[in-house]
């Protein structure tokens, strides 16, 4: 059972580990209850598995996308990889290719572990 509370046309609006005396429209409803896990699904969005090139590239700052930029003139592996990425309809963030390109960019030192792990949050 959870205990949430619900506005005036039924529609949970928050959620609560226990009975909470006092607060109006407190109830105890089902765990599986329709509304409870709509409430709970509107809360915690899902994360995209994949997304398209451009916005794989705006994952990177303007400064983190102006140094890849600069070390791929000296670089046409490098060069190639971006104008795929940018090209590319879809790219997974699972993908153990792209996952090793970005730590890549870690061991290179251009950018950090925790910016590589925002960069393939999903």
């Amino acid at each position: 059972m959870a205990y949430v509370q619900k506005d005036a046309d039924g529609k949970v609006t928050a959620t609560y580990g226990g009975p909470q005396p006092g607060v109006t429209g407190c109830v105890d409803i089902a765990d599986n209850d329709p509304g409870l896990l709509a409430f709970i699904a509107a809360q915690n969005p899902a994360k995209p598995q994949s997304v398209t090139g451009s916005q794989f590239i705006n994952r990177f700052t303007p400064t983190e996308q102006g140094a890849l930029a600069t070390a791929a003139q000296g670089n046409p592996q490098m060069l190639v990889m971006m104008i795929s990425m940018a090209a590319a309809g879809s790219i997974s963030l699972t993908d153990p290719q792209v996952v090793a390109g970005v730590m890549g960019l870690v061991n290179s030192g251009m950018l950090t572990q925790t910016r590589a792990l925002t960069i393939l949050d999903h």
